[in-house]
């Protein structure tokens, strides 16, 4: 049988999977929150990991394939992975080009106050406008849009051509982004006042125990150890439709499959830091020479940090404009790789879906991807125009809220599916139950952690930049985060339905999915193995048993090593040859 090549292998995997670290410029966590996040990542992590990247890459198949095979009752859970990756694309969109332009804006040395935000949700009045973009405007040109269109057309041309090519490319930008991200650190500690950045990093880093032995003090203890769980579950793809799909990017070999969870969850923990260490100097620098009046309670917080108080230190701190443009592109790289994976992922399940659904779309793999991304680039593209209006980071804020309002379903359905899924599987019997168990602790305290959070937002009302939304966008938010999970159901009735047989036998096939074992030989085809050999041949002979029989039936070229893991699920189709 024929072995497909792998799209990637381990080392553009390491590369590849510092696209996580975006966040963490954003939501920056002090010392105890940074403790719980190392905890939660090798604790909660690992065992959905290892699951999730085996079965991608064991079964060549992403996560929607792999639930239509061994549980088609969760087909429609995949469908809501795929649509809530999707409306976090629609928000992450805009964001990203946001960090572009802010690049391009520091370069220029324009003056701060880039988002030119509005006093409400319902006030769109127009896009952001420029002294720069002048000539842009005069041609009625809104530059946000067009440069949105811009980073779309890049992550179109990127992954368009398959998750081979764009493995490659997202290898080039991996060290582009930790490059341009040690250049702003670099810069400065070296060249700022180092007094100034250490008492910012013993501040920021302290750790307060208080709450493990003063339980008055509990609630800071709690959510210190929130916001690294917050961090983690932002960033970090475990609960997601990703995971999978990396697993099957870096293919079906035994060390890849049981090595590439371990390189993802590594390059995290390693570059989860980079981006706040990189920012050190400068804001403990910027505390120093600022009035603490002029700084707002918030300016170190989310978009704040972004947006504002590193413009106002580079700014401050006669800092060379070439660094403050290195600052937002690595934030800009990193932002965009996480576009590109996520593409790659959703074009990925579907394709997949489409080809192995209609026949004739089965050799037009190629052409169903270049479609399938054109067709996707351009409904992210349309449904993130208005967030480039002067009231976009509202409807941002909205769909973030959103899409994490319900996570706890995402997290407990997941962990039920892959689970049964994997013990289905062939693997070694101490390995199944081991990791199963640790996932059921994993996947229970990750739920309770979102049931948590959804239990101190239930009754909070939305608010953004001092600005409360309205009761209606309350109701709005809560429509966007229930759709996802209304694919469930509807798709577990279609393929009910569409599938032939009796009451009894569409049952089993719901709960149990196919029992043929379906291989991609890639081309090649073996010939059928003889049921015995003729009763009178000359290569019974022994005299002509070395010449003829050996032609007839080559032994020499096959290969004697056995993978267990490779045998089929069916053992009714189990091979005695090894």
């Amino acid at each position: 049988m024929g072995e497909v090549t792998a799209e990637w292998n381990l080392l553009q995997l390491a590369f590849i999977a510092v696209y996580p670290a975006y966040l963490s410029y954003i939501r920056i966590v002090d010392g105890m929150s940074l403790i719980a996040l190392y905890v939660f990542l090798f604790v909660l992590c690992i065992p959905a990991m290892f699951i999730q990247m085996k079965l991608g890459g064991y079964s060549q198949k992403s996560i929607l394939g792999v639930l239509s095979q061994h549980l088609p009752i969760a087909k429609g859970f995949g469908i809501t992975l795929l649509i809530d990756l999707l409306l976090t694309c629609i928000y992450l969109g805009p964001l990203v080009c946001h960090f572009g332009m802010y690049a391009v804006i520091s370069m220029l040395e324009h003056p701060n106050g880039y988002l030119q935000l509005s006093n409400g949700i319902g006030n769109i009045s127009g896009f952001p406008t420029w002294t720069f973009t002048e000539q842009l405007e005069g041609l009625g040109i809104p530059v946000l849009p067009v440069a949105l269109t811009a980073v779309w057309l890049l992550v179109f041309l990127f992954t368009a051509f398959g998750p081979r090519v764009a493995g490659w490319i997202l290898f080039v930008l991996g060290p582009g982004f930790v490059a341009t991200l040690f250049a702003v650190l670099g810069y400065g500690y070296k060249n700022l006042n180092m007094d100034h950045t250490n008492e910012f990093l013993m501040k920021f880093y302290n750790l307060n125990f208080k709450g493990f032995i003063d339980f008055s003090n509990t609630q800071s203890f709690v959510k210190n150890w929130n916001d690294g769980f917050m961090l983690l579950m932002n960033s970090f793809p475990v609960w997601s439709a990703i995971a999978v799909s990396l697993g099957k990017f870096v293919g079906k070999g035994k060390i890849s499959r049981n090595v590439g969870w371990l390189i993802v969850i590594v390059m995290y923990a390693m570059v989860v830091q980079i981006p706040q260490l990189a920012m050190a100097p400068y804001i403990g620098n910027l505390i120093a020479s600022v009035d603490k009046t002029r700084l707002r309670e918030n300016t170190f917080n989310g978009m704040e940090l972004v947006f504002m108080a590193m413009p106002a230190a580079f700014s401050e701190l006669k800092v060379p404009p070439i660094y403050a443009m290195l600052f937002f592109l690595s934030l800009f790289i990193s932002g965009f790789m996480l576009l590109c994976v996520s593409m790659l992922t959703l074009v990925d399940n579907m394709v997949e879906n489409m080809t192995s659904s209609y026949t004739p779309l089965h050799n037009k793999r190629s052409l169903c991807t270049f479609v399938m991304t054109f067709i996707l680039m351009t409904i992210l593209l349309g449904l993130g125009i208005l967030q480039t209006t002067t009231a976009g980071m509202y409807y941002t804020y909205l769909l973030d809220q959103s899409v994490l309002r319900l996570r706890f379903i995402i997290v407990f359905l997941l962990a039920v599916c892959v689970i049964i899924v994997y013990v289905k599987h062939t693997f070694a019997l101490w390995e199944r139950i081991i990791v199963s168990v640790w996932c059921i602790f994993a996947a229970t305290a990750t739920a309770g952690f979102w049931v948590y959070s959804f239990y101190l937002d239930i009754d909070r009302s939305l608010t953004y930049a001092n600005h409360r939304y309205a009761q209606t966008w309350d109701l709005v938010s809560w429509i966007i985060s229930a759709v996802p999970y209304l694919a469930i159901i509807a798709v577990a009735m279609y393929s009910c339905a569409t599938h032939e047989g009796m009451c009894g036998e569409r049952c089993h096939y719901m709960m149990c999915g196919s029992e043929e074992e379906t291989h991609n030989y890639d081309g090649y085809y073996p010939a059928a193995e003889p049921t015995a050999p003729p009763a009178y041949s000359p290569y019974m002979d022994s005299g002509h048993s070395h010449g003829y029989g050996d032609s007839l039936y080559p032994m020499d070229e096959l290969n004697k090593h056995y993978d267990p893991e490779m045998e089929p699920l069916d053992t009714r189709l189990r091979s005695s040859r090894i």
